[in-house]
C-alpha cells in the first residue's frame, strides 16, 4: 500500500461531494489505496491527484475562494509532491 493518507485529497473530495467527477475519483483512489500497491501504482494515484486538481481548481476558482481555501489547496500540491517523492525516479525537468 502507498505510505501516504492522501488526508488534504480527501478533505477536498468531501467539501466537493456533489461533484460526479471528484466522486468517480474517489473511488478510484480508494480502489487503489485499498490494495498491495508498488511504486509503479504511485504512477496511477498521481493520475487520480492531477485530475482532482484540475476539477477542484475550477470548483475553487468559480466560487471565488478565501484565502484558507486557496492555502488548503496549495497543501494539496504539496501532498501530490510527498507522493512523487515515494517513486525512485523523478522524470520531470530540474529547475535551476
Amino acid at each position: 500500500m502507498v505510505s501516504t493518507n492522501h488526508q488534504i485529497l480527501k478533505h477536498f473530495f468531501d467539501a466537493y461531494s456533489s461533484n460526479p467527477a471528484l466522486h468517480l475519483l474517489k473511488d478510484q483512489l480508494e480502489k487503489k489505496t485499498s490494495t498491495h500497491s508498488t511504486p509503479d501504482g504511485i504512477d496511477d494515484i498521481v493520475k487520480i491527484y492531477e485530475s482532482s486538481i484540475r476539477i477542484i481548481g475550477k470548483d475553487i476558482w468559480s466560487a471565488g475562494p478565501d484565502e484558507a481555501l486557496i492555502n488548503k489547496y496549495q497543501s494539496l500540491f504539496q501532498e501530490l509532491e510527498d507522493l512523487i517523492a515515494l517513486k525512485h525516479t523523478d522524470n520531470r525537468h530540474k529547475f535551476v
